[in-house]
């Protein structure tokens, strides 16, 4: 791992995020919330550490992720197809993955607390679905070599999916990511070949 020239950027955000949950022990010992800080930067480092698993592993093997990554796309947008066409039906149909889901049991009786139906995939909260979906369209745009016509295509279903969360933050999360993208691919051409744009902005998103 110490060889990857990804090690030394990840590594020096590690030590960032280690320095910044130790600070919020100090700050915010009154609101007692080390244990969650604590929790949030296990998770991030085991996501570093699984980054470099996947890596390696796909460079091994000559893994091609494409296929996958579409398979995904289109289960995500078929479900928000079942939820915009039959909420009751999409509320059964998510309890087969996530029982516990207070939400689909409310969208089971077409009520829900705030009286608005967001899409939040097979999970609860719809913000996650929709951070996910522009950031695996965007890693298909990177990693893989795909037609205008595909591409097209993939960004109706992303904002189709974001129109479905009612999601803010995922719309934020969508013009900076797009925006990011046109910026890596106006400026390929003029970048240094030996600088790996495509795996720091995978980082970023």
């Amino acid at each position: 791992i110490q060889k990857d020239k990804d090690f030394k950027p990840i590594f020096i955000c590690m030590l960032l995020m280690f320095c910044s949950t130790i600070i919020g022990i100090f700050l915010n010992f009154q609101f007692g919330v080390f244990t969650d800080n604590l929790k949030r930067l296990i998770q991030y480092y085991m996501i570093f550490g699984y980054y470099f698993y996947f890596k390696s592993y796909m460079c091994k093997y000559n893994f091609k992720c494409k296929k996958y990554f579409i398979c995904f796309v289109l289960f995500v947008l078929l479900l928000a197809l079942l939820f915009n066409s039959n909420v009751s039906l999409f509320g059964r149909v998510v309890t087969f993955w996530n029982s516990g889901n207070a939400y689909a049991n409310a969208f089971i009786e077409n009520s829900v607390f705030s009286g608005v139906f967001r899409y939040s995939f097979i999970w609860t909260d719809p913000n996650n679905i929709a951070y996910v979906i522009t950031g695996i369209i965007a890693v298909i745009f990177l990693l893989t070599n795909i037609g205008l016509g595909e591409k097209i295509i993939l960004i109706l279903i992303n904002i189709y999916i974001l129109f479905s969360c009612m999601s803010s933050g995922g719309w934020i999360n969508f013009f900076i990511t797009y925006s990011l993208l046109l910026l890596h691919k106006l400026s390929s051409q003029r970048i240094q070949k030996k600088t790996n744009i495509k795996n720091i902005l995978i980082f970023f998103l």
